[in-house]
């Protein structure tokens, strides 16, 4: 991202009819994890009503831009929303019906298990929300103690019956890659999705970022090797396989028309504006990040980072995004989208990949096999060639 300018990405979009994804950053938390990077920080009454009253403000900002869209989806995601009083969830969906319809978008808000209330629950039910993403991360106390998380896997249990009773469609976050982690922790995560009956799960791998409290502890922590981190993986995977989750991205499992919507628009590159600060957006060539600061934020004092990415950019990026998919790449969408013959441009990694079979043609796309999965990255790299 460029330096923060306090010109607006509103100022360089168009309203010319498309469909649009809109992101909405809760930065609240009861508390916060040990490997979090996200922004968040407890807030008092006060504050959660300034920022929503900030956030309102933000989005009328592109009220002329959202009336001439059609919007797919909506997420909000945090920072936790369900720490909140879901009043204020519901009154900004109202705001923004207000602006353009939400009729048939895919509404989702995270949730966290020890502050998900039946309240909650109806209240944004009854304001749109049709899909609950559960932070669970782990079932064994002893990890959810090394992650900070506010919940225990009591907590989880109760959540779960609670969103699962009311027929919601329902997905779980769990982490992969957690120090000391066991194949019995992993087995835990496939019976609760087993029980519930979960149509959506993702498993993250643990990233330690730098300036988090688990990256202050890395050194004495007993992380697990790569092969047994992939091993997990795969327990997890080929478990979810039998229950008739697919997976349709790498870290993303689901029953059959249960795939996330949003998230599938993120990884092709389809337009979307976020809200709230840290929020992210994206909208043809423009890509942009909100100010960084929840006080900075409620005050108006909005600075943005936004690049125009050049079609090369773009490029890496959908290849990327594509390559861990399920879908894999399309040389006929990618030649849609770029103009150019893939195959004729990618002649030299794509036989490489091709013949140490990482890479496999699969009904006219180019897909990542069970070796190309664990060596992803590598063979990503490979396709920066332009």
């Amino acid at each position: 991202m460029n330096k923060p300018v306090t010109s607006r990405p509103r100022d360089f979009l168009s309203t010319r009819k498309q469909d649009l994804s809109l992101y909405i950053h809760i930065p609240f938390c009861t508390s916060k994890c040990s490997y979090c990077d996200f922004y968040s920080a407890p807030g008092d009454s006060a504050a959660v009503a300034g920022y929503f009253r900030a956030l309102r403000g933000e989005i009328d900002d592109y009220a002329d831009f959202l009336a001439t869209k059609d919007i797919v989806s909506v997420f909000i995601g945090g920072g936790t929303p369900s720490a909140v009083p879901p009043s204020y969830l519901r009154d900004v969906l109202c705001h923004i019906e207000s602006i353009t319809p939400l009729t048939g978008a895919e509404i989702t808000t995270e949730a966290n298990p020890n502050s998900l209330t039946s309240a909650f629950v109806d209240t944004v039910t009854e304001a749109g929300v049709n899909r609950i993403s559960l932070g669970i991360q782990s079932l064994n106390p002893k990890l959810l103690r090394l992650l900070g998380r506010a919940h225990t896997a009591f907590d989880a249990h109760a959540a779960a019956e609670l969103v699962t009773s009311r027929g919601l469609n329902v997905s779980v976050d769990f982490m992969l890659g957690l120090p000391g982690q066991t194949p019995s922790d992993i087995d835990a995560t496939l019976d609760f999705v087993d029980r519930y009956d979960i149509p959506h799960v993702s498993y993250y791998s643990l990233i330690v970022e730098e300036g988090t409290p688990l990256y202050a502890m890395r050194d004495r922590l007993p992380f697990l090797d790569d092969e047994a981190d992939r091993a997990l993986y795969h327990r997890a995977s080929n478990g979810l396989c039998h229950m008739n989750r697919r997976s349709y991205e790498l870290s993303n499992f689901a029953k059959p028309g249960f795939e996330c919507r949003h998230n599938r628009r993120y990884w092709t590159l389809e337009n979307y504006l976020g809200f709230g600060p840290t929020a992210a957006g994206n909208i043809d060539s423009l890509r942009y990040k909100n100010t960084a600061s929840r006080e900075a934020y409620i005050k108006g004092e909005l600075t943005y980072e936004m690049e125009h990415l050049s079609t090369i950019d773009r490029i890496n990026e959908w290849l990327i995004l594509a390559l861990r998919t399920s879908e894999g790449i399309d040389p006929e969408a990618f030649a849609r989208r770029f103009g150019r013959n893939f195959d004729a441009v990618y002649a030299t990694p794509l036989a490489k990949h091709l013949k140490r079979r990482t890479i496999a043609e699969e009904h006219g796309r180019y897909v990542l096999t069970d070796l190309g999965k664990d060596l992803a990255n590598t063979v990503e790299l490979d396709f920066f060639t332009l």
